[in-house]
């Protein structure tokens, strides 16, 4: 009998079957760990992925603030700008000695610009002329058949005699004796009313400009400190929303079903300007200008003048205006000007209605508080294969800048890391001193109000080529201004919600547009110096202003200040960049000096060389200054269903902040030169340790 059972246990086949079944754990324990830790790697990604598109969601947020604040402090500027130019050229005018006013004659050269040479001397008075409004053809509402304004130094014109009665039994005699003494009262009247109205057209401009500047400081302020948060990281958009909520939906919306299965995701949020109030990061630039008019008064022999500085006491001896002056002192509120014109007002208590009145040439940015958002999340994953014990705890976190814009220049051109203040060299030579609190000098003409048209400008509005860059007329020459001195009866009242709120001149009588609102908008249009310094948006109502208003309550601008558009809005008109634009294409004489034509070339911030794949901040031959693609823009719905091009450029060159990612490592670098050449540190407002 044959032993089967013997063969059978003898037999190896099925051994492998026995090994594979004890290796397949093991396999699948790696391959469900494989798996696991797969799944992991992509929730990791996933979260930071999601963290990402959220800081850089919050950092565009934030972009649109400075955005609004940097376009509201250019705004400060244009009024700088439009002083300088009512008291240089408009102001001006009439002058014929020592050779004719140049947007008269229509002469322009390099070689006419004069250099003063210290106050007092001849030099300088021609460099330097003093307001004197009488001048027919400028102004219409004054007596058309004389101009005191000839002589840019003070002048002297004697009276004519009284004819005497020689014989008085001849009606002649006396009727010319009678035509005489009328005569002169009419002269002497004439006389002291020009200086009167110099004065008070001198005031009128400086109190315009006082109050634009002051309530757009206001705006700025409110919206700096609102980007100083709730203490919870965040702080308000423009559209009135909290950026952390944002930002949780950004996150949420993006993590997988195992970022979100176990648990809420835990976010939080760093916002580099929590709890900096608007004074630590914004600077005034203070100034104090003066402006001189020429004073007329009546002697016993003649019509004198004496230049004064505008802070001096009008009224004598000037006073004597009779009803000219009644009618300014009741009607146009010369003794609430006055008052201003010599007040003191406080430069270091930020909020204070005085500290808006104290004016100021714009804000300075303090590069050594950098704008940014840190954005961290935490989540607990649990995958397929690990469905016992603690989930997993997976943390991301990112961090965004704006980049590319400029709030403006800093007045000097270095800012040391442990300074309040930019020091150096101002960037701007021509606006003077900055006013630190200290008495000036009357008598200071440093502190006439001018300004660079370019960078690197040495003269301004002091030469006769940048007077005598506009016209209208034939012959070059700018003699149909068409201004009344009515027109500006309002371009110094309170700003008010509501209100009118418009600075500029206006046609009462027609109620309609004035050409001379027309010259000041081409006067005061954008130049080289701004697009270099200044981020511009030629639609700030439609992209900015409009949602600022809108969400006033949220942003915690106070009820009663107004907020307002660019120079050229009047009401609920909103202008925009773009009148200045076509004001200025139609009256900049080309031959003068290179202008601003083109929206485009407001695009220097940076350059995005595609719509869709690439951007560089720097600037390239064919793009930089261009816009390569603007057609989405011109097509954007009436609705806002498409959002809105900031600069109005879908591809080229960009205007204002943008948003880029940047590392943890960077912001904590202690070798950031950000104060301008040599002036390297560490940011004040690094990320918080454990962060």
């Amino acid at each position: 009998m044959k032993n089967y059972s013997l063969k059978k246990i003898k037999s190896e086949k099925g051994q492998m079957a026995i090994f594979v079944a004890l290796i397949f754990q093991v396999l699948f324990v790696f391959f469900a760990m494989s798996i696991n830790v797969a799944l992991i790697v992509h929730d990791k990604i996933n979260l930071q992925n999601s963290v990402d598109l959220a800081a850089y969601y919050a950092a565009q947020r934030q972009a649109e603030v400075l955005n609004a604040i940097a376009h509201q402090n250019y705004q400060i500027r244009q009024g700088w700008k439009l002083l300088t130019w009512r008291s240089r050229v408009l102001g001006s005018q009439g002058y014929e000695q020592p050779e004719l006013h140049p947007t008269r004659s229509g002469q322009i050269s390099e070689a006419q610009i004069y250099r003063g040479a210290g106050l007092g001397t001849s030099v300088d008075a021609v460099n330097q002329p003093a307001v004197c409004i009488g001048y027919g053809p400028t102004f219409t509402d004054i007596n058309q058949e004389q101009s005191l304004c000839k002589n840019k130094e003070a002048q002297r014109i004697e009276k004519f005699d009284v004819v005497p009665v020689v014989a008085p039994w001849l009606p002649i005699a006396v009727i010319l004796n009678q035509q005489s003494i009328l005569r002169r009262q009419q002269f002497d009247s004439s006389c002291s009313s020009q200086g009167i109205w110099n004065w008070w057209y001198t005031h009128a401009v400086m109190q315009s400009f006082r109050l634009d500047q002051g309530n757009r400081r206001k705006v700025i302020d409110a919206l700096a400190n609102n980007l100083s948060g709730d203490g919870n990281g965040s702080f308000i958009d423009l559209n009135g929303q909290s950026a952390l909520e944002g930002v949780t939906k950004v996150i949420n919306k993006n993590l997988t079903y195992s970022n979100t299965a176990t648990a809420e995701p835990q976010i939080e949020m760093f916002n580099s300007f929590a709890g900096l109030s608007a004074g630590q990061w914004l600077k005034p630039i203070f100034t104090q200008p003066n402006i001189r008019y020429m004073d007329q008064f009546s002697t016993s022999s003649a019509c004198d003048s004496e230049i004064k500085p505008y802070q001096e006491d009008p009224v004598s001896p000037s006073g004597s205006a009779g009803d000219d002056l009644d009618f300014i002192n009741n009607e146009l509120r010369l003794n609430d000007i006055k008052a201003l014109a010599t007040a003191t007002f406080p430069i270091n208590q930020v909020g204070a209605e005085g500290y808006y009145l104290q004016m100021a040439l714009g804000l300075e940015k303090n590069p050594w508080y950098m704008g940014y958002v840190g954005v961290k999340a935490t989540t607990q994953s649990r995958q397929i294969f690990h469905p016992f014990g603690d989930p997993i705890t997976i943390t991301a976190k990112a961090f965004a800048k704006p980049f590319g814009g400029s709030i403006g220049p800093t007045f000097g051109r270095v800012w040391p890391n442990s300074s309040e203040i930019s020091t150096g060299d101002p960037i701007d030579a021509l606006v003077g001193s900055r006013f630190t609190g200290a008495t000036p000098s009357l008598n200071d003409y440093t502190r006439l109000p001018n300004y660079s048209k370019y960078p690197g400008d040495e003269v301004g509005l002091a030469s006769q080529l940048a007077q005598g860059a506009l016209t209208n007329g034939a012959n070059n020459s700018f003699n149909s201004f068409g201004g009344q001195r009515r027109q500006y009866f309002f371009s110094y009242n309170d700003y008010e919600v509501n209100g009118l709120n418009d600075p500029l001149p206006w046609d009462y009588d027609a109620n309609q547009v004035s050409p001379s609102r027309e010259f000041e908008l081409a006067a005061i249009s954008p130049d080289l110096f701004d697009i270099s310094y200044y981020s511009i948006d030629p639609d700030y109502w439609v992209n900015y202003g409009s949602r600022i208003q809108a969400n006033k309550a949220a942003l915690n601008i106070p009820a009663d200040v107004p907020v307002r558009g660019d120079l050229g809005s009047r009401g609920s008109e909103m202008r925009s960049i773009r009148d200045q634009f076509n004001a200025g294409n139609k009256y900049h004489r080309p031959e003068a000096f290179y202008f601003v034509r083109d929206m485009a070339h407001l695009l220097t911030s940076w350059v995005q060389q595609d719509s869709v794949l690439e951007y560089t901040a720097e600037p390239t031959e064919t793009s930089f200054g261009k816009c390569l693609d603007a057609e989405p823009y011109f097509e954007r719905a009436a609705d806002g269903s498409i959002p809105p091009v900031r600069g109005g450029c879908v591809a080229g060159g960009r205007s204002g902040y943008s948003v880029k990612i940047v590392s943890e490592d960077f912001l904590r670098s202690s070798e950031l030169e950000l104060g301008g050449i040599g002036q390297s540190g560490a940011i004040l407002n690094q990320p918080p340790a454990g962060f």
